[in-house]
């Protein structure tokens, strides 16, 4: 441990999650904070407080956190407390700020210790939540104190609001302050990518548009919205999962060597990449290169309108236009209601020319694949060709795998979230530039799909893509 995370996990913290009765905190923020707590990943004297507009004492909020958390123990639920408040009054923030340095003063702070804000509250909260932390002083940073704030996606609803909330941080706040969270980064699996990319150098002489044919970037959920349906018919597919989770893992297969584990160097590559996607300005260019879908049962959803043109499924063609990826097809596609649960990466090589291929060889198919698997498999796999036992010279495709061993359990994203915004640790974060750069891209497709005609397909099944795939 660096003199910098030994100083952060030595001096006293307070956690505040905001919206603290919602989802987001009790399926992973509050389990992930408990596990954290449990292995000692947590500064040596910290507290937690809950903040939501529910009325109740800290004693039932303890409770249910004892009832609805797995595992959690005696020691973590002694950390916590409770406030009620509305994140929309000004003037409850001078509350909330003589409950924290109650807080702090039962650590033995003198004056502040650090504070580590969570926003896990809808994006429309935004805008106020910023205003009014940075009005009250709450989350004002001293010498030898810190304030952050985590920030859930989507950051903005499109390239304008990300920069008007952008214009809002620098006035009230200092963008250093500002985690944007795109929790996928912190999946172990998906920083296994940098370590598989830049740690070995088996692929990297061939990662590029000579030897690679296309990229395929999925991700599918079997599930539906569920409860989520008001939510989910202001955002959509593209806005939850395209504009942040995907384009970060088109980012990280595309990007060039940052050189050494470091968070300025890390974002600058994803930046370079994010600003050389070809963005669609036309109708024409976005009914090309984009599809859209809705699942069958969607409307019938509480919270849906009856006529609503919200999309739970998509793919975009995408392209980088660099030197060293002109010409090569990143196809990515997400949705829900799909028939699997199925998070993956497929790189698929070009096919050998020439091929000494043998008998089967004419017009077959002989490229290389490499897999990053997420979900159901957390592996990596590499489809290469050998020659099929017998007399005669025939191929056959072949697996090499390296498959994740969690047999006592990998961490949570959220583990991981959160541990790196206590240590100041910015690598798994997105920037300002990187979420304006991606809405920048995004937006288009969106002000223009219109012209996309809305495909219905029967939950549990793919979506037909035949006049998508005429295009290819």
């Amino acid at each position: 441990m660096n003199s910098y995370s030994y100083m952060t996990f030595n001096t006293p913290t307070t956690i505040i999650l905001f919206g603290a009765m919602g989802d987001l905190a009790w399926r992973k923020l509050l389990p992930s904070l408990s596990d954290l707590y449990k292995r000692r990943n947590l500064p040596k004297d910290v507290r937690i407080l809950g903040v939501s507009r529910e009325q109740m004492s800290t004693t039932t909020f303890k409770d249910y956190v004892a009832g609805k958390v797995n595992g959690v123990s005696e020691e973590f639920l002694d950390i916590l407390s409770y406030l009620q408040m509305d994140l929309l009054d000004e003037e409850a923030y001078h509350k909330l700020g003589a409950a924290i340095l109650d807080m702090e003063h039962e650590l033995g702070v003198d004056v502040r210790g650090n504070r580590l804000f969570h926003l896990a509250v809808p994006p429309t909260l935004y805008k106020e939540v910023f205003k009014n932390l940075g009005n009250s002083e709450v989350a004002i940073e001293g010498p030898t104190n810190w304030s952050r704030i985590l920030v859930e996606k989507p950051f903005g609803y499109d390239s304008e609001s990300a920069e008007e909330l952008n214009s809002i941080i620098n006035q009230y706040l200092k963008e250093t302050q500002i985690f944007r969270v795109d929790h996928y980064l912190a999946k172990d699996t998906i920083e296994n990518l940098i370590a598989f990319r830049f740690s070995n150098a088996l692929f990297e002489h061939t990662w590029d548009n000579n030897h690679v044919e296309s990229v395929h970037i999925k991700m599918y959920e079997s599930g539906d919205v569920e409860n989520r349906g008001a939510f989910y018919e202001t955002v959509g597919a593209l806005r939850d999962v395209g504009q942040n989770h995907l384009l970060q893992l088109l980012t990280l297969l595309a990007m060039d060597s940052p050189g050494e584990l470091n968070a300025e160097k890390i974002s600058s590559m994803r930046l370079g990449i994010l600003n050389s996607l070809r963005v669609y300005s036309s109708k024409e260019e976005v009914a090309k290169n984009t599809f859209r879908a809705q699942y069958d049962s969607y409307r019938d959803t509480a919270g849906i309108s009856d006529n609503s043109d919200t999309e739970t499924y998509f793919a975009i063609r995408a392209f980088v236009d660099s030197p060293v990826w002109q010409g090569v097809s990143f196809l990515i596609e997400g949705g829900k209601g799909m028939p699997e649960d199925n998070i993956e990466i497929q790189v698929q090589f070009k096919r050998r020319t020439p091929c000494v291929c043998g008998v089967n060889g004419e017009g077959h198919e002989h490229g290389n694949r490499l897999t990053f698997s997420l979900q159901p498999q957390k592996q990596i796999s590499i489809r290469f060709w050998v020659k099929k036992p017998g007399l005669e010279y025939v191929l056959e495709s072949q697996e090499l795998k390296y498959v994740y061993d969690d047999s006592k359990g990998l961490p949570d994203a959220y583990e991981q979230v959160l541990r790196d915004a206590i240590l100041g640790n910015r690598t798994i974060f997105p920037t300002a530039q990187e979420v304006c750069a991606a809405w920048k891209f995004i937006t288009p497709i969106i002000n223009n799909w219109e012209s996309v005609p809305l495909v219905s397909y029967k939950k549990g099944t793919m979506p037909l893509l035949q006049e998508f795939n005429k295009n290819l």
